[in-house]
């Protein structure tokens, strides 16, 4: 937190856990990457996120996906 300078103790224990087993605490208590979340991180870096171009919606558009969300929620009530 304090190489980063996050002051939210809670957010940040929470992206932690979200790591799950990608990260441990090491004999000093800092956290470090396991093989795992170094085989992670190598695969990240091969590929990149990609950046998406922002999209304008006709009223159709908005409309369509508005109705199939709502047909999902209907269909599904835990979805």
């Amino acid at each position: 937190m304090n190489l980063i300078g996050f002051s939210n103790t809670g957010k940040f224990n929470y992206h932690l856990k979200i790591l799950g087993d990608l990260i441990e605490k090491d004999q000093n208590g800092r956290h470090i990457l396991t093989e795992k979340g170094r085989m992670a991180a190598q695969f990240l870096q091969k590929f990149p996120e990609k950046k998406l171009q922002p999209t304008i919606l006709s009223m159709a558009d908005a409309a369509i996906i508005d109705f199939a969300g709502m047909a999902l929620a209907a269909a599904n009530p835990v979805f």
